[in-house]
Order: C-alpha cells, then structure tokens, then sequence
C-alpha cells in the first residue's frame, strides 16, 4: 500500500499502476472539506465519474450521489438481537457482535455483521402463533424453514416471505414444519470455574445472601430438606468450608465464604457451550421447578434472558411470560417455561399483514446467511438479505449441458436466455407487482401511488415492472464457473437497472443547483455535488435509494431464480447454497477511527472481518470468493473486480477479435463474443485479476478460485 501525502488528506492506494485521471480524482477527493481521515484506492481502481471506480470515502455529514449505492431491510424494531452482552432491539445496534446460526452444522457463534441495514418501509408481513412463533418480516425476507414433521424428520427449505404465504395458502393445512429456536454454541468462552462451582453460583443467585461482598461471605437459609443436602453436597464437592445451624423454628442456615461469588447471572453471557448446559439443569432446583411442566422463575428479566438462552443452546425451547404484580414493594416476575419441540410449528391462519410503526425495516447482514433472533421473549432463527453467486451440488457440467441450460440458439431453444431479457431489452409485459419492493403501487383507477419522497421511483414505476428480472448491457454478466472447491457455481453482476440511474442522475443535477446556490468550495467540473444528510433533499435521495436497493435485489433474486429453473429442467437433482450477496456501489452509515461517517464505496465491496464478498474477474480470467480481513486503512473494503486498464473505445479500436475469440475458445469457455463492438468486455480490456487479488491480501483472504466455464454479457 502506498500513501500519497500531496494533499489536504492522505490518499492510501492498493493500486501501484493508478492511472493519471484517476489519481486526478482521488487528488479532488482529499481536498474535499469533509473527507474524514484519508481517501482510499483498490487495487482495481481506474477512473470513474467525479469519484475513481474502485475508491473509498469516508464523509461527514454528507452524502455524494454519484458516488453511492444502497441496501435493503427486513424485520421491525420491536425485533431483538443477541449481542455478547445479551438481546438488544435491532434499532440500538452499535457495531457490535451479532449471534449467527450454520444451517449446516447446527450451531450458532458470534460475529461482526457484515452490514447493518436501515430501510423505510411500510408494512410487515406478521407470522404469530399461539405455539410460540413470532416474526416480523419484509415480503422479500428470507425464511429458514424445517419442513416435515417431529415422527418422519424434516428438511430444511429455504423461503421468502413472499413465496412461504404463496406456497402456505395454496395447501389444505398449510406448510408443515416452522422454525428452528435452538442451536448449539460454538465459542471460545468459558468462565473461569469448576462445573460444581457454577452449580454452586446459579444456588447462590437463587437463594443466597451475600452479607460481605468483601470477603465474599454468603448466608443461605432453607426449611427444605432437599436444598439443604443439595447445599452442602456442592460445598463439599468445591471443597468449600462451611457451618451449619439449625434454627429454633427447624430452619437451616449454612455460612460459608467464596471469592468471586455474585448472585448475578450475566456473567454467563461469557460462558461455554457446556456451562450454560449446567445453568440450565441446576436452575430448576432452586428458582424452579422439576416434573410434568418445568420452569424456572425470577424478578431479574435479565436472568430470565441468560436462563432462556443457556436452554436453546442446550436443545430446549422455552418461553417467557411476565406475571404483574399488584402488591406494593412486590416485583414482576418472569416465568421460563419450557417446551416439547425445538421447532416452533405454523398454523393455517399465522400471516397478517400489519403497518410499520415506525416506517423502517432492519437487518444484518452474516456470513452464514442467518442469525438469531426474539420478539416478544420468542427465539427464532432468520435470514439476512443481500454481485450475487450460488455453490451448485454440481461437480462437473459439459459444455453441450451447459450450451442446453444457456439457451437461446438454434439447437438449444429456450433456457436462461428466453427467461433474462438482456442488454437493452425488458419484458413485454409488466412482471408480477409482488416481486416489488413495497412503498410503490399501481391501481388500476388512480394509477401509480406511493410515499411522496419517492419521487422518481414513482415516476419510473411503469417502466420497472418491465425491468425486474432482467440483465443489463456493459459489464452485467450471468456466468457458469468451476471452483478449485471442486462445485460448479453460478454468478450474476447487475444492479438497479434503468430505475438507479435515473434517481443518481436528478439528485445529482439537483445537488449541483443547490451547490451553486449555496456558493460551496466544490468546483463544479469535480462532478462532486453533495447532498447534507439533514436536508430535506438528503432525506428524499436516502429514500428514494432505498428503494432503488430493494429493486436491485429484487432483480438479482429473480435473476437467480430463473437460472435456477433453467437448471432444474436439465439436471433435475441439482441442490443449491445460499446465496452470496454483496454491492459494489453504496454508501452506509459506520464508525470508523471512533466517528460516526457515511463511507462510500464506488466499485468497491465490505472487507469487514469475516464477511464473505466476491471479486470477479473479466469473462475470460478467474473470478474469487473472499473474507474480508476488516482492514481500517481501506475502510474495511476491498476491489469488486479486476478493474478496467482501457476504456471501452480504446478497447473497441486497439484490441484483435480474432485474438479475444481464441483465447476464450482455448480455455473452452462458452461465450458470445461475435463483433468488433463487443471487445469493451474482452478479456484484454481488463487488468490481470490474479494480480489484483495479490495486491490486497492485506485485505481479504481467498476462500474459493472460480475458473469460467460460459458467460451470458450484457
């Protein structure tokens, strides 16, 4: 990494073979007055409008529309988070450690979300039950759903909320199955004491009196048998000293003293997988009870958290009610009752639709795709949201299959190329309106309706029911890959389409007029017109982006699930991975060098520690799946791509077709490259994708190299 210190900031570049024009750019940035620390430059970076493609800012205050993206939400504030420290409502989230779960091995661990996502949003879809079900969701939210029955075994069907209540309403009795609400814990916690020390703090917390927390000296006081003999077995098993007295009324007292102890249960928040197992059984000896409905009891709603949680990593699905007091100097309590199923089941009649109290949706998102999550003291497992790419069950795909899957020629009708519009063109008729993002409505009377800060999406609105589901021209692409993993992968790279480009291009022309009328130090040619986040200008453009994000994923799920399809009628075995998501082009809200700052990211993608992204490469070199290593110096990004070294008209005139062709039919790619015009996206155009990833491995680190096998370009 090299620091260019010319500048009223710094400019830190990945990048060695920065072109002039680009570096022109980076140079504008660093001079900017609200540029916060340094300027960034990937090692794809190459020159871009007003900002390089390939760069990173962080700003204070303001917002660049030709520099930013956008992203999408999806459960309600009400919706609660596990943090290391115990559940936090999804609105109060400070950069902190999210519990996600692997579907694939059944355990949950904590991990630094690899977004937080903050969206408006109207309505929810509600999935309550009177079995313990209660989740808040987005129609476009992705569910985790245990099909299948308790007796016969259940297997795991990915949703969204959308086709979960299309599929759930066509059925007699509904979907059977529900949601997992137990995991088991994987973490490198563990509490500094014995298993019969813990047994010991959970009795302490109960039914203890600590009367000097100095020298940690505890009464316990018992009328019952069965406390007594449990007491002094675990003090003589912790080799404990202790006194016993017997009372004038037939009561125990045991005195004892313990270094450390506490009646406070949060100190297992720290705890390990096997500890919280203990906490669970020990409790119900003493603040509970043991027999046909098993609970555990407490004025201490945060003890009632620690215990409910040390149950569902135990495998046990509990419940939380409260019982109000009606008696002064009398506390509430809260009973933890636990249940038969680890899955909580539907019902026929479990989906309401219900307005957003607030106007926001929230989300994360995880590596793995799903987190942990309550509402209303009920835990549940959910999605996350989202370049999109998909792990097949494939191991191997010939190029004839692949020609089949491809379609659209003579021998092979039909296939992804009859189901994606691409390029210029759209679909003939308006897709389904459910696909959509919520906020937008067309009636047939009154027309197109909607919140009035969505001013151009509403505008556009027509024209984007005809755009959903479609690919793009330049360097959009859907592709076949092999991994060095051994599976065939799919990848798609598209965006929001004609509906972004419009929104960019009237805020940017608004925040050039409002630049020049508030005479700001912003040079005009800069093509760096801002936006204050707290105007209302600011306020409609975040809007109206948020919008365009929940298109653009939209877009690229449709997308996905047609090729899928289109996959499914050749080879009708085929299984699929989640899918990974990630944008090259937005601007968050995060906290970098101890300030709240809006980074953009233009042509760049989260590195954040842990986050799974990708770099493609060009439609003849190797495309990668990373992690992010959660560099500060880059802002925690890294490059979405090999980035371009000519631009589309030098490429056009300088580059030999014959060449390009025969470079991709030697490594047996399945391609489309016919003309002249078509050589902006050859191969040659682009820089050498291997040595790009070389440049940033302070960054990011190489999970899986994908080989082309065919490529559909816009």
């Amino acid at each position: 990494m090299q620091v260019i210190t010319t500048e009223a900031r710094p400019i830190k570049s990945w990048c060695p073979d920065i072109e002039e024009g680009a570096l022109q750019q980076a140079r504008n940035l660093a001079n900017l007055p609200f540029i916060h620390k340094h300027v960034v430059l990937c090692s794809d970076a190459h020159q871009g409008f007003g900002m390089p493609i390939g760069g990173v800012i962080a700003t204070k205050g303001v917002i660049i529309p030709y520099a930013v993206g956008y992203d999408i939400g999806c459960l309600d504030k009400d919706t609660e988070f596990l943090s290391i420290n115990g559940w936090k409502k999804i609105t109060d989230w400070d950069n902190e450690y999210v519990l996600q779960y692997n579907k694939y091995a059944d355990v949950a661990s904590f991990v630094i979300p690899q977004r937080y996502i903050v969206k408006n949003y109207d309505s929810f879809h509600h999935f309550k039950t009177k079995y313990g079900l209660d989740q808040m969701l987005t129609i476009d939210h992705k569910m985790l759903v245990w099909q299948g029955c308790k007796g016969r075994g259940y297997n795991l069907r990915n949703y969204t909320a959308n086709d979960f209540i299309s599929h759930h309403e066509t059925l007699t009795k509904g979907i059977q199955g529900g949601i997992k609400t137990t995991f088991g814990y994987n973490t490198t916690n563990s509490l500094n004491l014995s298993d019969n020390e813990i047994r010991l703090f959970v009795l302490v917390s109960a039914d203890g009196c600590i009367r000097d927390k100095n020298n940690g000296r505890v009464e316990l006081h018992f009328r019952k048998n069965r406390k007594i003999k449990r007491s002094i077995e675990l003090l003589n098993k912790c080799n404990i000293k202790y006194n016993v007295t017997v009372c004038k009324d037939g009561s125990t007292l045991i005195y004892f003293k313990m270094e450390g102890i506490t009646k406070d249960l949060s100190i297992f928040w720290g705890a390990s997988e096997h500890q919280l197992n203990i906490v669970a059984s020990e409790c119900l000896l003493w603040d509970g009870h043991k027999g046909l409905h098993e609970f555990y009891s407490t004025t201490n709603k945060e003890f009632a958290d620690i215990v409910q949680f040390a149950f569902a990593v135990s495998g046990i699905r509990t419940g939380i009610y409260k019982i109000n007091t009606t008696k002064n100097k009398w506390k509430d309590c809260y009973i933890v009752y636990k249940t038969n199923n680890e899955i909580v089941g539907f019902s026929k009649n479990c989906v309401s639709k219900v307005p957003s109290i607030d106007g926001k949706a929230y989300c994360f998102t995880v590596p793995t795709g799903y987190f942990v999550i309550r509402r209303n003291n009920k835990v549940s497992i959910t999605g996350n949201c989202g370049m999109v790419s998909v792990k097949t069950s494939l191991t191997e795909i010939d190029q004839q299959t692949i020609k089949r899957i491809m379609g659209g020629s003579k021998e092979f009708k039909g296939g992804v190329r009859a189901k994606i519009p691409i390029g210029f063109k759209h679909h003939s008729k308006r897709q389904d309106e459910s696909l959509m993002p919520e906020g937008i409505g067309l009636d047939p009377e009154v027309g197109v309706y909607g919140k009035p800060d969505l001013l151009v999406c509403m505008e556009e609105y027509r024209s984007a029911l005809k755009q959903i589901g479609t690919l793009g021209s330049n360097n959009h692409f859907i592709e076949f890959q092999k991994g060095d993993d051994g599976h065939i992968w799919v990848m798609i790279h598209s965006g929001s389409r004609n509906l972004g480009w419009k929104v960019a291009d009237y805020y940017n022309k608004l925040a050039i007029e409002l630049n020049e009328k508030w005479h700001t130090k912003v040079p005009k040619k800069w093509q760096l017109a801002f936006l204050p986040l707290d105007s209302k200008e600011g306020q409609m453009y975040f809007a109206e982006m948020n919008y365009c994000i929940g298109f653009a994923f939209a877009n690229r799920k449709l997308m996905m699930d047609r090729t899928k399809e289109c996959i499914l009628e050749v080879l009708p075995d085929t299984k699929f991975d989640e899918m990974i998501n990630i944008h090259h082009n937005y601007a968050a809200k995060e906290n970098h060098y101890g300030k709240n700052v809006i980074v953009h990211r233009k042509g760049a993608t989260l590195a954040r520690k842990g986050t799974i992204g990708i770099i493609p490469g060009s439609q003849g070199s190797s495309s990668y799946i990373v992690e992010g290593l959660g560099n500060p110096e880059s802002f925690m990004s890294c490059s979405h791509g090999a980035g371009r070294k000519m631009s589309r008209t030098r490429a056009k005139n300088e580059l030999d077709l014959a060449a390009e062709i025969k470079r991709m039919d030697d490594m047996g790619i399945v391609h489309g490259m016919r003309h002249q015009n078509d050589l902006d996206e050859a191969t040659g155009a682009y820089k050498d994708i291997n040595l790009v990833i070389q440049q940033q491995l302070d960054l990011i680190k190489v999970l899986v190299k994908l080989k082309p096998l065919a490529v559909i370009k816009g």
